[in-house]
């Protein structure tokens, strides 16, 4: 990657010195702020009034869908470990140095602060509450403006150690996919390779998101109809999350492919030239990692994940322990339809019981007193 800035300035003595400022600087300092952001966050909601678990309400939820969902938990805890282990620990012990993918690991576990945003602007997708969680963050995290975002679920012990190998796994595999394609069809562009790419991490994205839908681990709550399968059913699926995730999934991919002779990626360069021991490079480069994977998930995914929440159509009754009090029932807000306008935080609202809402969004502000998952 070029120089980006590469522009005279004069000193107090009237010399003229040149001021550059190379992609690991660029990008060290975008990951810094983005980091303390992520900071400041945790902070507030470890420190506030939201950090208890979230509300249930009195929906049950069967004991083998529980059972289910502890299951799920415990394989997502160990295959983060093993990751952990196989990526960042055993190759540091080997060589005594952190390697590239080790870096990633732990970019990868600091980008699920912003797991959230899928709700920002609209209420589009939910975790059961019956995960183990201590409700969220949400309203601390820049662009938040939908209402009762401190009730948002999110599963410390499901969602934490996915951020490991929901990216990295991928990401890895997208490599070894790229080079076989590289070697087998020579002649194949960049382009068609990542054609391919992407059609592979489309169908990744759409097996494990379904997995958490027709379990009951999550669910999205509101879609466009006509771009989703099972819609206005618990279990509907948008078929653009495979489709922004699949994109997200090959740049990341491309981060860890695209990367010179020193197994630098582009937001990388120039770390050999600053004048710091080589500890204070490997943290840099970290920085730089963190400011570059984490802009990509922010516009790649969530930029256009908003924009369809923008267009949601289709609302679907949600056990409470779905709802988590975040609109419907119990609340003063009803849940998003193409009825109801976006609510905001700070909007006057509209509640679930207002007379001027059709019927038949008035009657879908509170789900089943029994799981509509198991069945």
């Amino acid at each position: 990657m070029a120089t980006i800035v590469n522009r005279p300035i004069s000193d107090n003595a009237g010399n003229s010195r040149a001021l550059t400022l190379s992609p690991i600087t660029l990008w060290a300092s975008i990951g810094t702020v983005l980091l303390g952001i992520n900071a400041y966050a945790m902070l507030r909601w470890i420190t506030g009034p939201n950090f208890k678990p979230a509300p249930l309400g009195d929906a049950v939820i069967p004991a083998g869908e529980l059972t289910a969902l502890y299951v799920f938990q415990g394989l997502s805890i160990i295959a983060a470990l093993l990751f952990f282990w196989f990526s960042l620990i055993k190759p540091w012990r080997r060589n005594g140095s952190v390697s590239w993918d080790g870096l990633m690991v732990i970019a990868f576990f600091t980008m699920w602060v912003w797991d959230p945003l899928t709700n920002a602007i609209n209420h589009t997708w939910w975790y059961n509450g019956y995960l183990f969680n201590m409700s969220s963050w949400a309203n601390f995290l820049p662009g938040w403006s939908s209402p009762n975002g401190g009730n948002f679920v999110e599963p410390i012990f499901l969602m934490g150690p996915c951020y490991i190998w929901f990216f990295l796994g991928p990401t890895i595999f997208g490599c070894f996919v790229l080079r076989q394609l590289r070697n087998k069809y020579p002649d194949m562009g960049t382009a068609k390779s990542f054609a391919i790419l992407f059609g592979g991490m489309a169908i990744f994205d759409a097996v494990v998101e379904i997995y958490f839908c027709q379990t009951g681990a999550g669910a999205y709550p509101g879609v466009v109809q006509s771009l989703s399968l099972w819609p206005a059913t618990p279990k509907q699926w948008p078929l653009y999350e495979g489709a922004i995730m699949g994109m997200t999934l090959s740049a990341l991919v491309g981060l860890r492919y695209f990367r010179d002779d020193k197994g630098h990626s582009f937001c990388e360069r120039g770390v050999d030239k600053l004048a710091i021991s080589s500890r204070a490079k490997t943290f840099v480069r970290f920085l730089a990692l963190v400011g570059a994977s984490h802009s990509i998930y922010l516009i790649v995914y969530f930029l256009p994940w908003n924009l369809f929440a923008m267009k949601i159509d289709t609302h679907t009754p949600m056990p409470s322990y779905m709802r988590h009090e975040v609109c419907g029932k119990g609340t003063a807000y009803v849940c998003p339809s193409e009825y109801v306008p976006m609510q905001t935080r700070t909007s006057i609202p509209i509640g679930p019981d207002d007379p001027r809402l059709p019927e038949i969004v008035r009657n879908s502000q509170d789900g089943p007193p029994y799981s509509m998952f198991a069945h």
